[in-house]
């Protein structure tokens, strides 16, 4: 995986903001902040294509023949839009960037990395003086200077772009980051959250998950989203014996495993998890009524 972040400054005010993103799972992905306009620009693309070179001599690899691979350079853009930044998470972001100021060009690059993370932020001055900051480290650490930069850019990022595709974009390059529990709370009227990504091990190992269970209330509906989300199979017990005692309902797109294994209240698409609830607030006791 490759990370990486710039910025433009001038007279010490920073102008532009550009993040981009390599990895082996997630096609390379650009955010450019024009901080004038407070606008984000997510662009995901390709720049060559690989293709076998039919008319070439056959090549053996490992024993293997075949006809070698080649590279033809070509843009392919995959999704482009904007989305206007809220003035106050703007300015959270920018305490950050002037807080950790570089200056000076540090490279922290781990060798043997098969999905490591190269984070670039380059910032230029008005003497045209420019520092950066390069790392293909993953490892999880708060103190890291690469997760100074990381964390607040994905709370932005979360924060500011409202399109699906796009989010689920920056869900898949934030779960090569390890961030914690991956639920995020979407609406409170109804109570709905987001899994995304993958939630890992068992239950002994998810404390943080089963305190968040614990605290979901008995007396209204939980909906759980996880279009773009999994966890564990061993955690399906964990969701059902807590969907026993809460009304908890999911939905989920149908090449989601979760849609297969059928947990309880689980449907295809959020309208018809809304029209469940409404069937269980009208019915006498208020059951559930479930698929």
């Amino acid at each position: 995986m490759t990370f990486l972040i710039s910025c433009i400054s001038n007279k010490d005010d920073l102008k532009e903001i550009s993040i981009e993103f390599h990895t082996a799972s997630v096609k390379p992905t650009k955010f450019a902040i024009d901080l004038n306009n407070r606008t984000m620009e997510q662009y995901q693309y390709q720049s060559s294509i690989a293709y076998v070179d039919s008319s070439a001599p056959p090549t053996k690899y490992h024993g293997f023949s075949g006809y070698p691979i080649r590279h033809r350079d070509t843009l392919i853009v995959y999704y482009k839009k904007t989305f206007h930044i809220k003035e106050n998470d703007l300015n959270k972001f920018l305490q950050v960037l002037h807080k950790n100021k570089l200056d000076s060009n540090i490279t922290h690059h781990l060798d043997g990395l098969l999905d490591g993370v190269s984070f670039k932020l380059n910032t230029i001055n008005n003497k045209k003086d420019t520092f950066s900051l390069e790392s293909n480290c993953t490892d999880r650490d708060e103190n890291k200077l690469e997760y100074k930069y990381l964390d607040p850019f994905f709370e932005l990022a979360n924060a500011t772009i409202k399109d699906y595709k796009g989010i689920c974009i920056v869900e898949d390059l934030q779960n090569h980051f390890s961030p914690g529990l991956r639920i995020k709370l979407m609406s409170n009227e109804p109570l709905e959250y987001r899994i995304w990504g993958t939630i890992s091990n068992c239950r002994n190992d998810n404390p943080e998950l089963l305190e968040f269970l614990k605290r979901l209330p008995n007396d209204k509906p939980i909906i759980f989203d996880l279009r773009n989300g999994s966890f564990s199979p061993c955690l399906y017990e964990l969701f059902d014996e807590y969907g026993n005692k809460k009304k908890i309902f999911y939905y989920s797109m149908e090449d989601n495993q979760w849609a297969k294994i059928k947990l309880k209240n689980s449907f295809k698409t959020r309208e018809q998890v809304m029209k469940a609830i409404a069937n269980m607030q009208c019915s006498p006791k208020g059951s559930l009524l479930l698929e």
